[in-house]
């Protein structure tokens, strides 16, 4: 019981660190402040990497031009449909926020799945800014997009896990 309330406590603190503002979920009264807080930050990563993604990006060869439209255009629709989601959760009426306690081991595993988004987004950042910078041949913006596509859809999964942990469906 030691190991997961230490393991509960390192998760809240990583992300204490990177979220101003952020308390966690182990008290009933900072529970609903603590998950808009998150869901507004991950919301204002998200619209960075949208401007990222807007940015001008050329490629010399009009046929990978096209192939670049398309792979932004589907990572544009994908972070917009995420966007929504955290600005506009389903779940704000659910017993976890009013709940006594929540048990150590749900924490756990939500404090784990934020700092995850957290991760990817930056992935999602690094891999756009690389792409930017050196990315206009077919090869690399094909690299570029199958690393940024995985990192969209594990946000994409972490999401739809932390609001079953909240709904308590798992």
């Amino acid at each position: 019981m030691a190991d997961m309330l230490s393991t509960t406590v390192e998760g809240l603190q990583r992300l204490k660190t990177k979220v101003r503002d952020y308390e966690g979920y182990g008290e009933t009264v900072k529970r609903r402040h603590s998950d808009k807080t998150i869901r507004m930050y991950l919301s204002g990563k998200i619209d960075e990497i949208l401007k990222q993604l807007n940015a001008d990006c050329k490629s010399s060869d009009a046929k990978d031009q096209d192939r670049l439209d398309t792979f932004i255009s589907r990572t544009k629709r994908t972070l917009d449909t995420i966007h929504s989601s955290l600005t506009s959760p389903t779940y704000i009426h659910e017993p976890f926020f009013q709940s006594a306690s929540i048990p150590a081991q749900r924490c756990t595993r939500i404090y784990d799945l934020e700092q995850y988004m957290l991760d990817d987004i930056e992935n999602i950042r690094v891999e756009l800014s690389e792409l930017y910078k050196n990315g206009d041949e077919r090869g690399l913006i094909q690299e570029h997009f199958l690393r940024i596509d995985t990192f969209v859809d594990n946000i994409n999964q972490a999401l739809f896990e932390r609001e079953a942990l909240i709904l308590g469906d798992v």
